[in-house]
């Protein structure tokens, strides 16, 4: 049995358990596949991985462009970003995608945001022959509700997806890593639950609440879901070395 882990950058039970059944639900993974570690303070750490077949990072309240990060976003980026160099696949979403172009060397601001609510993506030529959009149409929808986006992507990056109000929806820095900045681990339900958590954080305003959970919840996940389940796929061969060789090759 392949395990899996989820990093989780919240504060607060409930967000946090939500966060956790979105990724367990989306991903079709068991409760016995899925761990969780939750880096909410200066001192918490990811731990060892080895163990794990892949790693997903959920999103997060905090900015890499916030002007004075606190002691515990800084330490909080950095172990978040110990992923990329680790030889194991990362899944990093939303907060992840703007962390990873940040730190290394692409550019990050808020011409892209988007409020809460349904996106466009759009496959790039790159994006349909990458494994994890396998099955994957090259239009569909997602959700998603960011305030800073990239710019501009890491110099050797590919872009794997784009999109008509957010031009970088998806990309990959290497072999093993990925990022998007809509979240694929969200349905109608969880979005919904989430921006309830994060009423005042500037996402959307309070009061279109209603009207944006009336407007998401036609929104297909069959997509983003389908994403996701590649990526497990992906570990998990990637992390077995026998199940990477030719069927006769096999003892």
């Amino acid at each position: 049995m392949s395990k899996f882990l989820l990093v989780s950058i919240r504060h607060g039970a409930e967000v946090l358990a939500a966060e956790y059944r979105d990724f367990l639900v989306s991903s079709g993974l068991r409760p016995t596949e899925l761990d969780q570690v939750v880096l909410d303070s200066e001192t918490a750490r990811i731990g060892d991985v080895s163990q794990y077949a892949g790693v997903f990072l959920g999103g997060s309240p905090f900015n890499v462009t916030d002007a004075q990060p606190t002691a515990e976003q800084l330490w909080v980026q950095q172990e978040a970003l110990t992923m990329v160099d680790a030889d194991i696949p990362a899944f990093y979403a939303c907060f992840g995608s703007s962390l990873l172009a940040h730190f290394r060397g692409g550019v990050v601001g808020d011409r892209y945001s988007e409020t809460a609510g349904s996106s466009v993506v759009e496959l790039t030529q790159e994006g349909t022959m990458d494994p994890l959009l396998q099955g994957v149409p090259s239009r569909f929808n997602a959700l998603t509700g960011h305030a800073e986006s990239v710019e501009e992507l890491v110099t050797g990056a590919t872009l794997l997806a784009t999109g008509p109000t957010c031009p970088v929806q998806m990309f990959r820095i290497n072999d093993t890593t990925w990022a998007t900045q809509f979240h694929p681990e969200l349905d109608a339900q969880g979005l919904a639950t989430r921006m309830q958590e994060y009423l005042h954080n500037g996402y959307f305003a309070p009061e279109e609440y209603d009207e944006i959970v009336a407007h998401i919840s036609s929104v297909d996940v069959a997509p983003v879901r389908q994403i996701m389940r590649n990526f497990v796929s992906y570990a998990t061969i990637f992390s077995d070395p026998t199940l990477r060789m030719p069927a006769a090759q096999r003892s």
